[in-house]
């Protein structure tokens, strides 16, 4: 069980910050996006000391995009994605407003885990002005770089005003997205009510509730509601300076946060198993083999938060239909891949 959760605080970028940075500079509260790209034809080989051309979007109304050039300083191994190459780092700050030029410097994180599911997290970068902001991996569409944001262990930013930033994206942040900053922020609320900081816990489980609430407002979950259930209890002994009691409640709440996700995941694995199994029968080998890809970085990433049987077992299937879809055989693909959806379905 202690092998599990440690997996699972690296998968969802848990408590490391306090490590990192001083309490007072945490980064709690997220202020913008960070998008990065690096061209690709085909595949792109991310390595180490590659240069990245990125714009930041502050998330207040009516704010103008800043542009700042990157370098890879460290990565966790060599990255392989099809295309345009796109990182995005959801950025976290301990002030709502963050001036020009604040996100320069050099950022760096604990080993991160280098596959990930979509919308997975994975390690959290510190940095910038005076190690006051954070870097949280953001996973987008498939095609684009997906998965592999949570690989880069240290980057280097300088701000870049004389020239335009790139086009940068509009990026939905779906119920997994809430689902990982939730169980991030719930994590750091347990950290900080074992030792007795009651204050804290109770802002890192109001900002852990608010990412449940949008969680649950993008689709319905009954993991997700009684964490919720939990974490109001974890904040109303917190006010009340009752810190281990809040704490009680908090882990309480992550246990259902943890469920949750690995539903969310099940669920957008079978979304995609569907959509393999639709090309398959149509013969498209390549778009069968783009969304099992999909849905085995989905599965992998539910089973890695809860173990299942039957996950497995569409682990399984779903590598075999991408190895016979990359070799052209799209009927036997898409036998896998049927096979991968009646275990998935199963697991929900």
């Amino acid at each position: 069980m202690q092998q599990k959760r440690d997996f699972r605080r690296t998968l969802c970028a848990g408590a490391v910050i306090a490590m990192l940075a001083p309490a007072t500079s945490f980064a709690a509260e997220r202020v913008g996006l960070l998008e990065c790209h690096l061209s690709g034809n085909g595949a792109t080989v991310i390595v180490e000391n590659q240069a990245l051309d990125c714009a930041y979007q502050d998330d207040a109304e009516g704010a103008t995009p800043l542009h700042y050039t990157g370098r890879l300083t460290k990565i966790g191994a060599n990255l392989t994605i099809n295309g345009p190459g796109e990182l995005v780092w959801v950025v976290l700050a301990a002030t709502r407003t963050l001036g020009p030029g604040a996100l320069a410097g050099d950022y760096v994180g604990p080993e991160a885990t280098v596959k990930v599911g979509v919308g997975g997290g994975g390690a959290i970068l510190v940095g910038g002005s005076n190690n006051t902001v954070s870097l949280q991996p953001f996973n987008v569409e498939e095609g684009t770089g997906v998965g592999v944001t949570a690989g880069v262990e240290r980057l280097a930013l300088a701000f870049a005003p004389d020239q335009p930033p790139p086009p940068i994206h509009r990026h939905h942040v779906g119920p997994i997205g809430h689902l990982i900053a939730t169980i991030n922020h719930t994590q750091e609320a347990i950290e900080h009510g074992r030792l007795g900081h009651a204050d804290l816990l109770v802002t890192h489980a109001e900002a852990a509730l608010k990412h449940a609430r949008e969680s649950e407002a993008a689709e319905k979950n009954k993991h997700v509601k009684e964490g919720v259930v939990h974490l109001n209890a974890a904040i109303e002994h917190g006010r009340q300076g009752h810190a281990e009691v809040a704490t009680k409640h908090a882990e309480q709440a992550l246990v259902h946060f943890d469920a949750g996700l690995a539903e969310e995941h099940v669920i957008a694995a079978i979304g995609h198993t569907k959509e393999a199994i639709k090309h398959g029968e149509a013969g498209h080998a390549a778009v069968l083999v783009t969304h099992a890809e999909a849905a085995l970085g989905h599965a992998e990433a539910g089973e890695k938060v809860k173990a299942n049987p039957h996950i497995e077992e569409g682990i399984t299937h779903l590598k075999e239909a991408i190895d016979h879809g990359k070799q052209g055989h799209a009927d036997v693909a898409t036998h896998h891949a049927k096979a991968a959806l009646e275990h998935l379905e199963k697991a929900k």
